[in-house]
């Protein structure tokens, strides 16, 4: 009974201090961990008067290692690696593991340590924290949204690894529980983020976390505050995630901070055309970093006074993603299709549409089709973005074209084009030719032969060209240069009447669509000419009509009118 009325004295003279400061919930929750545990808050003695100190008297004996060590062996648990923070000792408890041949952290444990009588260190427990278990569906979420994996439920998640933060100006010992995983291609890592409070001996658990690119989450200066953020790297190839918390104040006495993400949902549709805040928040939720990042900045520049301090924060976390999508758009990459995506996950459309007008016919047709075949939405999803902002963004058009080529053909692409209101508006010739040029491509790798490739069947009548021809009026493929007429040789014009495409006879007048791209080489495709330039011609002077051999030299259409200049020795 002495001992229960000491502590009952003590508790009130407790709850005098605490009510007088003002805050009475925390009193009374501090009052009944003091009668279960007297021990938990010892801490409390270096802020409470000589007279009113929690006593020592009756707390269990310390114990040396060896002896929580036999403690723990019933349970088939033993003492990881001590871990010095401040004047107290964090020991993980472990348990081997037969699945992983490791052993697992499964609570984490602080004690003081304190000279004994006899000699050697003794440990008073303080606290102990189970470390939770992970939820499957938690740690592989950021590979389900990309349709990379799939829930197994057979999969157990292990923490193995201690580890204290480096030396920041963040306030307390910040410490991570975790572990890794390879599933797939990809390994996981993930854990449980903690924080122990040096000034009250508590030891709490903050978030857990998880990161498929296998790297445990850093303090960085993200928005430029005095405090960093702590960052997990969440990316997945080329689609950069980086989920960035800050530290908060929270109302709990014994660990008063806690871990809040910066925010950058957007629920809504597509963002009114004169909201620049919305925009930015919208195509960053397409993964257009850069795109959203300069709608930011005109937003600031502009509108200064619309400009929050949550405005800052949530634009210096687009920046942080934009940062890495600039960069791979600008490093060499092996291959074109590579190049191209990381210039269209960048935003960049015009430039990767340079890329895609300097590749080989080859390349187009392999590479960059396939591509687009397996793009599974990353780019049609930016393209649809992008024109929900700015409808005449020709370049973005184009990529969208270039898509419903792929999975349909040349028609769906125009069919598509037609429909996006801001194609009209537009400079049409920019995209078709990129489509033209696609087209010719698959044509050329014999990946597409909507024209077979046959013999030059072609007639017309033809008269001599007493001038040298401008070959800026003619047609030729585009590597070929001009062409030299030997001696003895003249020129004639032949107007055609019929040719053969290779699937019909074709008959003046004719409706013939010339493509922007590689136009010469196409007709010349076209009129057989590339497999056979030689001809037949009737030659029609006002003397006599004769039938000459010749070879097809340029090639000339306007106004259903098909001309050919050829060369020949003549009469």
């Amino acid at each position: 009974m002495p001992v229960r009325k000491n502590i009952y004295l003590k508790l009130l003279a407790f709850l005098v201090i605490i009510l007088a400061g003002g805050i009475a919930a925390g009193g009374g929750w501090l009052a009944i961990k003091l009668i279960i545990d007297p021990d938990s808050l010892l801490w409390l003695n270096k802020y409470l008067p000589e007279w009113t100190q929690v006593s020592l008297t009756g707390r269990n004996l310390p114990q040396t290692l060896a002896e929580i060590e036999q403690k723990l062996a019933p349970q088939d648990l033993k003492l990881g690696e001590a871990v010095e923070i401040g004047t107290e000792v964090l020991i993980p408890i472990q348990r081997y593991q037969t699945q992983c041949n490791c052993n697992i952290i499964t609570a984490l444990r602080v004690y003081q340590p304190e000279e004994l009588p006899q000699g050697g260190t003794g440990y008073y427990l303080i606290q102990e924290v189970a470390v939770p278990d992970l939820d499957e569906y938690f740690v592989i979420s950021p590979l389900l949204e990309q349709n990379l994996d799939r829930l197994s439920r057979e999969s157990s998640f292990l923490l193995t690894n201690l580890d204290i933060f480096p030396n920041t100006s963040v306030e307390g010992i910040w410490l991570n529980v975790s572990g890794t995983q390879d599933r797939k291609k990809n390994t996981i890592a993930y854990g449980h983020i903690f924080r122990y409070n040096p000034e009250t001996n508590h030891l709490g658990i903050i978030m857990p976390w998880t990161s498929p690119t296998g790297k445990l989450p850093y303090w960085e200066t993200v928005t430029g505050g005095e405090v960093p953020e702590l960052v997990v790297d969440q990316s997945i190839g080329l689609e950069p995630q980086f989920q960035v918390y800050q530290i908060q104040s929270r109302q709990f006495a014994l660990n008063p901070f806690s871990l809040e993400p910066i925010s950058l949902s957007y629920t809504g549709n597509k963002p009114d055309a004169g909201n620049l805040y919305d925009q930015g928040l919208y195509l960053s939720s397409q993964g257009l970093w850069s795109n959203a990042l300069q709608k930011l900045e005109t937003l600031k520049r502009n509108s200064p006074q619309q400009w929050t301090e949550k405005f800052q924060q949530q634009m210096a976390v687009i920046a942080l993603h934009a940062k890495k999508t600039q960069t791979q758009c600008k490093q060499p990459w092996a291959r074109t299709s590579q190049q191209i995506l990381a210039c269209i996950i960048d935003g960049d459309w015009e430039g990767s549409l340079v890329v895609f007008q300097s590749a080989s016919s080859r390349v187009i047709a392999e590479d960059i089709v396939s591509l687009l075949k397996q793009d599974q939405g990353r780019i049609s999803r930016r393209v649809e973005a992008t024109l929900a902002v700015n409808p005449q963004a020709t370049a973005a058009m184009t990529w969208g074209a270039l898509i419903q080529g792929v999975e349909k053909d040349y028609g769906g692409a125009i069919g598509w084009l037609q429909q996006q209101s801001g194609y009209a508006k537009i400079e049409q010739k920019q995209v078709l030719e990129v489509l033209d040029q696609w087209e010719f491509a698959l044509i050329t790798t014999g990946r597409s032969a909507p024209q077979t490739l046959h013999l030059s069947d072609i007639s017309g009548i033809a008269r001599p060209l007493l001038t040298e021809p401008n070959w800026d009026d003619w047609l030729r493929p585009e590597n070929d240069p001009p062409a030299f007429l030997p001696p003895q040789h003249g020129w004639y014009v032949m107007e055609v009447d019929t040719f053969f495409d290779g699937q019909g006879l074709q008959e003046a007048p004719f409706k013939i669509s010339i493509p922007l791209f590689a136009p010469g080489q196409q007709i010349w495709r076209k009129l057989g000419l590339d497999l056979d330039p030689s001809l037949q011609m009737v030659v029609v002077t006002e003397d006599e009509k004769q039938t000459l051999l010749g070879q097809v030299q340029g090639v000339q259409f306007q106004d259903g009118v098909l001309k050919l200049l050829v060369s020949s020795q003549g009469f």
